[in-house]
């Protein structure tokens, strides 16, 4: 059951609906009641299916600047000035603790598997 983000127990009115939406069937179990037998349908929502909804989420997200107010947002809380922040595109970086681009690298590989990294800018008043 590890393979799933969640599990239900639905009927046969509610089934293909389901189905249509990417769950799975488990296991069927039969049961009766009053008006005679009926199918009892054990379900699951796969893993991979629910993270690929998220990354749909997040990308319908970053359509709207999320990737850019994330940044923005994380650096004013971690004090630091974005301006003086760069990624591996960038030839002057140092390797200085940089929370906000410690973060981003993390988003940018998990998000859309990419290895960017993002760190201070190297202060040229130094060289």
């Amino acid at each position: 059951m590890n393979n799933y983000t969640e599990l239900k127990t639905v009927y046969e009115p509610q089934i293909n609906d389901y189905l249509k939406n990417g769950w799975e069937i488990l296991e069927t179990t039969k049961g009766t009641d009053h008006d005679g037998t009926f199918l009892r349908y054990h379900i699951g929502y796969p893993k991979d299916k629910t993270i690929e909804d998220l990354k749909g989420i997040i990308s319908k997200f970053e359509e709207y600047d999320l990737h850019n107010r994330l940044f923005e947002n994380l650096a004013k809380v971690n004090e630091e000035d974005i301006d003086k922040i760069a990624n591996n595109d960038e030839q002057m970086v140092y390797n200085g603790e940089c929370k906000t681009g410690d973060y981003m690298s993390y988003y940018d590989q998990k998000v859309h598997g990419k290895n960017t990294r993002y760190n201070f800018k190297m202060d040229t008043d130094i060289l």
